[in-house]
């Protein structure tokens, strides 16, 4: 694969780059820039030794689940990593120059980690080093083509600015997101979300959980002590749980477990809550503390937004107000009564909304909304 590098598209890159020193958009936003301008379809630049638990770094996949297998099994096992950590500062590395011919392609390190993410092909270099292990870039890209010696051209090129850049980022401490930022991002959801230690301690919660919990008739409150549950029994289970979920052989594999929390109030809405194990790759980098995860949701189930549902299903504004109204359960002559408008205009529309979902009757449609609606507030 030929790439056609400009000195325009150079310094677009630089430009991004030293944008990027001081704001966390604009380091994800350069990050991209660099790895189409080398070709790429990965990239990476983070803080590397074998032996290190923190995680300082960031690239340009955003899949949990690709970050979680890598610091679970592969952390501390990053060959190519481990390798180029050993190299002198700014020196640019090609797979095969670490390795020798294709004996990666002979690691399981490739064949389950680095293959599967369609990185057949790897350069980098060492950006330098840091107070403890090295700052390093990975470049990976899949198909038939290699990467050749103008791609190592390219990524010198960059190497300078991406050091001043790096060195100012760490000195910052911006590489890790920060909590503000993971809350705000918490807060978006529509389901509550609690993390606690042993005793019910309430280390994180996000908005939603605040809502639920200081609703009227709840059954369960956030209280001074941390999480609490109105009635005694319920506050046995659910302080069994939590301790269970905390134990540290419950980490290594446990999933959890589930209860409901009912109102002590007839208005009141119970509540559904899954209470499981911190993950031991998460627990590790705070110390192995105990924690537990709390989600929470009514049992009636969260409304469903109507943006997602015109981005969805391609509905019309008019036809996800009344898609909604429909999952929230209620009926069409209801549905007509509150938006002002005749009960045939309502099934009208729901012949549309019927014809864009595949749905072919009104509980089917409700399942699907449901089923398919993401837990993000409108």
């Amino acid at each position: 694969m030929a790439v056609q590098r400009t000195e325009r598209a150079l310094v677009d890159v630089i430009d991004s780059l030293h944008a990027s020193a001081y704001g966390e958009l604009e380091w994800s936003d350069a990050l991209y820039r660099l790895r189409d301008f080398l070709g790429a379809s990965a990239l990476c630049v983070a803080r590397h030794a074998p032996d290190l638990d923190e995680i300082d770094g960031v690239g340009t996949c955003a899949d949990p689940d690709y970050h979680l297998k890598y610091v679970t099994e592969f952390r501390g096992r990053n060959l190519v990593w481990n390798a180029a950590a050993a190299l002198p500062e700014q020196a640019l590395y090609h797979e095969a120059t670490l390795f020798g011919g294709s004996a990666l392609r002979r690691t399981r390190f490739w064949n389950e980690w680095m293959a599967p993410q369609d990185m057949v092909w790897s350069i980098g270099a060492k950006i330098g080093e840091a107070e403890r292990g090295s700052w390093l870039i990975g470049v990976q890209r899949g198909g038939d083509t290699d990467f050749d010696e103008a791609d190592l051209q390219a990524l010198d090129l960059i190497l300078p600015t991406l050091r001043r850049v790096v060195s100012i980022r760490a000195r910052m401490g911006v590489f890790s997101p920060g909590p503000d930022l993971s809350l705000a991002a918490l807060d978006r959801l529509t389901i509550g979300l609690l993390v606690v230690d042993r005793g019910g301690a309430i280390v994180t919660i996000n908005a939603m959980a605040e809502e639920l919990l200081a609703a009227a008739g709840a059954g369960l409150h956030r209280t001074p002590s941390g999480l609490r549950a109105s009635n005694p029994a319920t506050q046995r289970a659910l302080a069994g749980l939590i301790d269970l979920s905390c134990r540290r052989e419950a980490r290594q594999g446990g999933s959890g477990g589930y209860m409901v929390v009912g109102s002590p109030e007839q208005e009141g809405c119970d509540l559904a809550l899954h209470v499981g194990p911190l993950p031991l790759a998460i627990a590790r980098e705070h110390d192995h503390a105990a924690y537990a995860i709390v989600l929470i949701r009514p049992v009636t189930g969260a409304p469903v937004a109507e943006h997602s549902l015109e981005s969805l299903f391609g509905l019309t504004p008019a036809e996800a107000r009344i898609a909604a109204a429909m999952a929230a359960g209620r009926s069409i002559s209801a549905i007509a009564s509150e938006q002002g408008c005749a009960v045939n205009t309502v099934r009208n529309h729901l012949a549309r909304i019927f014809g864009k979902t595949g749905a072919r009757q009104q509980s089917e449609l409700v399942s699907l909304l449901h089923q398919t609606a993401l837990p993000i507030r409108g």
